[in-house]
């Protein structure tokens, strides 16, 4: 399990300055330094770890008081199927231009035969699912 550190969040209590640790110990030696051992001005009295919830920091929301997180599943969600999405499009038009492109031209010229290109686009749709 790795350990997110926490130091410093912003005015909605989103973190901004982190580190991930992999061990409990080293997360324990890093808050520790933080709070203790840091030159002047570079200090964050409040530091804690939690086990990290490996999410974009933008989706965690700090309680500093309590020295938990919560984090915003369904925005985390929406943005890793956004992501999906935009691989599926772009594995598809990468594999439209390779491969699929050529065959409208072929076919328009009577070079290969009618509905190759359609099977081609299906086939890579079926590869691809959206």
């Amino acid at each position: 399990m790795t350990y997110l550190i926490i130091a410093g969040w912003d005015a909605n209590n989103h973190p901004v300055r982190t580190n991930i640790m992999e061990t409990l110990e080293e997360a324990d030696a890093l808050v520790n330094k933080l709070i203790n051992d840091m030159p002047e001005g570079l200090e964050a009295p409040g530091t804690f770890h939690v086990p990290d919830p490996e999410v974009d920091p933008s989706h965690i929301v700090v309680d500093p008081i309590t020295k938990t997180i919560t984090v915003d599943v369904a925005a985390s969600e929406a943005e890793a199927n956004a992501r999906a999405a935009e691989a599926v499009q772009t594995n598809r038009r990468n594999a439209y231009q390779e491969e699929a492109d050529h065959l409208h031209f072929e076919e328009e010229r009577g070079e290969v035969a009618a509905g190759t290109w359609a099977a081609k686009v299906a086939e890579i749709k079926a590869r691809f699912p959206k």
